[in-house]
């Protein structure tokens, strides 16, 4: 697969052997992909772009996810977090053209318990470097500072929020894949630990990934 590259962004904040076995299992499915890693700080994790000691935010991710698809040279990238484990098949999905693809198979993993609630976000996307570029570079154009929690709005996913004024909203496309993409639900994430409410489907286990404790004592080792 040679039309495509991941950009790995972190902040640093897992337990280094935690974050160890799951770029470990990032290595293992992505096989012969590029990895572009954009991180606050050195890591030995394919190219790595190290962008210092910025703030912890949502801004700063996507700042990230920019930095890393300027460095790439393929058709397409796919983003992966820090926190998510992926299945091989999610790297052969594209989008049409000039449109953000979305893989919106994705389970939350607690250490008793799977959790799903459909989303669109950003742990799913693929989509072609150049439309990534272009429609984040635009946005940290008009808004070139942090930005605080009251400004946030219009800030999420492409194609998904509202639009911002002046700015260009791409279309969206979603995806699922065989085997869902599993988010580990922890403290440290940007967006704290997720609380499970009646909207969320839930389930011990799923079919060939194992139960929710195995999968948590595997990567977590509690």
């Amino acid at each position: 697969m040679n039309d495509l590259t991941i950009l790995y962004y972190t902040a640093n904040r897992l337990q280094p052997s935690i974050a160890k076995r799951i770029r470990d299992n990032l290595l293992e499915v992505a096989r012969d992909i590029p990895i572009i890693s954009i991180s606050h700080e050195p890591i030995d994790f394919g190219h790595n772009v190290c962008v210092g000691k910025i703030s912890y935010s949502t801004y700063s991710i996507y700042k990230q996810i920019l930095i890393g698809a300027m460095c790439a040279h393929t058709e397409y990238v796919a983003c992966c977090e820090d926190d998510a484990l992926y299945p091989s098949d999610h790297f052969y999905c594209r989008p049409p053209k000039d449109t953000f693809g979305y893989n919106i198979n994705k389970w939350w993993v607690n250490p008793t318990e799977f959790f799903y609630r459909p989303r669109i976000n950003m742990i799913g996307c693929i989509v072609e470097t150049v439309l990534m570029v272009e429609i984040l570079s635009e946005r940290f154009f008009r808004f070139p500072r942090v930005l605080g929690l009251d400004e946030l709005h219009g800030w999420g996913e492409p194609g998904k929020e509202k639009h911002i004024s002046g700015l260009k909203n791409p279309p969206i496309s979603t995806f699922s894949t065989l085997q869902p993409i599993i988010a580990f639900n922890h403290s440290d994430s940007t967006g704290g630990k997720r609380r499970i409410t009646r909207k969320h489907q839930t389930k011990s286990e799923i079919d060939g990934i194992g139960t929710a404790s195995q999968v948590w004592r595997k990567f977590y080792g509690n």
